[in-house]
């Protein structure tokens, strides 16, 4: 995505995104969580109290690298998510409008 020349642009603003589901490996996941934490901070939250979040991450030469951390996102990506993903997302919706935790009914 980040390499020299590269073309495959949708319009003029951004490259066109190739996506698949992948299981990150652990230096991964902790500089995803690292991420997550000092967003939400910055934000004056905890990383438990974000409703979506994602963490896109590139390989570099030194190990992963955080590319952009989105806390809204129009295309949700739920086909590549685990079963279930879509139902929970809207469990905490449905629990934060209301007020209740996810699982308290």
């Amino acid at each position: 995505m980040l390499a020299r020349g590269a073309v495959d642009t949708v319009g003029e603003l951004y490259l066109a995104e190739r996506l698949a589901a992948t299981t990150p490996d652990e230096a991964t996941l902790a500089l995803a969580e690292r991420a997550l934490a000092v967003t939400a901070r910055r934000g004056g939250a905890a990383p438990e109290q974000l409703l979506y979040a994602r963490v896109d991450v590139v390989r570099g030469a030194g190990g992963p690298l955080v590319l952009e951390v989105e806390l809204i996102e129009p295309s949700l990506g739920f086909r590549y998510a685990v079963d279930a993903a879509l139902d929970r997302f809207a469990d905490a919706i449905a629990a934060r409008v209301n007020g209740t935790t996810v699982g308290s009914g």
